[in-house]
């Protein structure tokens, strides 16, 4: 469902209003005891640039906002979201620890 939720907003704000396309990349690994899931999204080219690029990424929080509680509901605070915007580059990092028991 993490997955899901990622991916759906990916596309919904990055990859279908982009005229040239876009594409999405996903990476999960894991660093010590935190499982790492990377999601990060083209955006497409702003005409106005920051404005258009605030506009564009703002879309972004009810999805987010929603997943951030699900995690904290499931792993009572084992799990962190983290989001930056880079270069037409939406960039979404979750960090989970492992369940104990």
């Amino acid at each position: 469902m993490i997955l899901q939720s990622l991916i759906e907003n990916a596309v919904f704000h990055g990859v279908q209003p982009a005229i040239q396309g876009g594409s999405i990349y996903i990476v999960i690994y894991r660093c010590g005891d935190w499982l790492t899931i990377d999601l990060v999204n083209s955006l497409p080219e702003p005409t106005n640039n920051h404005a258009a690029l605030s506009e564009i990424t703002s879309g972004h929080q009810l999805a987010l906002d929603n997943l951030r509680c699900r995690l904290d509901a499931f792993f009572s605070g084992g799990a962190e979201l983290q989001e930056t915007v880079f270069k037409n580059h939406y960039h979404t990092r979750i960090l989970l620890k492992p369940l104990e028991g």
